[in-house]
């Protein structure tokens, strides 16, 4: 049984006006959850000010008030340093002393377990067997 290009017409348009409202019905169910878990919720406090103060002058730094920094080079100078560290939240310089403004309620309590390594060298069977001396486990390789 063959149809014809208007029924195909019709049959589309009817599953794209019902894919259309499930959408449209699966929005109203989530906004309705929502609300249901944010007023069961207790509110969250309003920060007077931000957790991480940007106080460095580096212009990265300016522009993003929770990026974390021990030196003044921009991002474009560091991404061509071999003793850069360039996280989401941080510009670290390596030959620099590591004094970053971290506040206490976001500071690990403890040893946290987990350390950024640096290497001068080549990623190799060296490397490794050094992480693995020293009690560590390799995770993954950040390219700055």
């Amino acid at each position: 049984m063959r149809f014809k290009s208007r029924t195909w017409y019709l049959i589309s348009l009817v599953l794209f006006c019902a894919a259309g409202w499930m959408w449209h019905h699966g929005e109203e169910v989530s906004a309705r959850r929502r609300s249901n878990q944010s007023t069961s919720a207790k509110p969250a406090p309003s920060p007077s000010a931000p957790l991480i103060k940007a106080s460095n002058t580096n212009a990265v730094a300016q522009r993003k008030s929770y990026r974390l920094s021990n030196t003044k080079e921009t991002m474009s100078q560091l991404l061509r340093d071999d003793h850069a560290i360039i996280l989401r939240n941080a510009l670290i310089d390596t030959r620099r002393p590591v004094r970053l403004d971290i506040p206490a309620q976001l500071r690990a309590k403890g040893s946290p377990g987990s350390y950024i390594v640096q290497f001068d060298r080549p990623l190799n069977r060296e490397f490794y067997d050094s992480i693995q001396k020293d009690g560590g486990t390799y995770v993954s390789y950040i390219p700055n």
